[in-house]
């Protein structure tokens, strides 16, 4: 096999010519992607800016921050997270707004505990039908 530096390898055969891939070649696929890549980057970046925050995420967080100054309690107690559920983007999270969700949450525990006393009853209702 005779080769010359600069061009392709010849065959036994004279007619046959085969190519010899060069480095430049083989990189094409990987340069290709790089590029890709380096294109798409600051799309990317565009449409994260340009969407920002998650607003639901946001008014919840200052819910949780009023919540910790308001009523002296740590944003992650279980007081904050439930008084925060539903915490909407334009709330106000002020005296009125936590004074809203103690009466959401008094409400929920008296409900639990009157389906706690329903269950009781039933269960005692059950025994003395069994028992009769």
């Amino acid at each position: 096999f005779g080769s010359s530096p600069s061009g392709p390898r010849q065959a036994l055969f004279p007619s046959q010519q085969v190519s010899v891939p060069t480095q430049i070649d083989r990189m094409s696929p990987l340069l290709l992607h790089i590029c890709a890549v380096l294109c798409v980057l600051p799309a990317a970046a565009r449409l994260r800016t340009s969407t920002g925050d998650c607003p639901l995420c946001v008014a919840e967080e200052h819910c949780h921050v009023a919540c910790g100054g308001l009523r002296q309690q740590s944003p992650g107690s279980r007081y904050c997270l439930e008084a925060c559920i539903g915490a909407h983007p334009g709330d106000q999270f002020d005296e009125e707004y936590f004074a809203h969700a103690d009466q959401k949450m008094k409400a929920s525990a008296e409900l639990d505990a009157n389906i706690h006393r329903l269950g009781q009853e039933l269960a005692a209702d059950i025994k003395a039908a069994k028992g009769s």
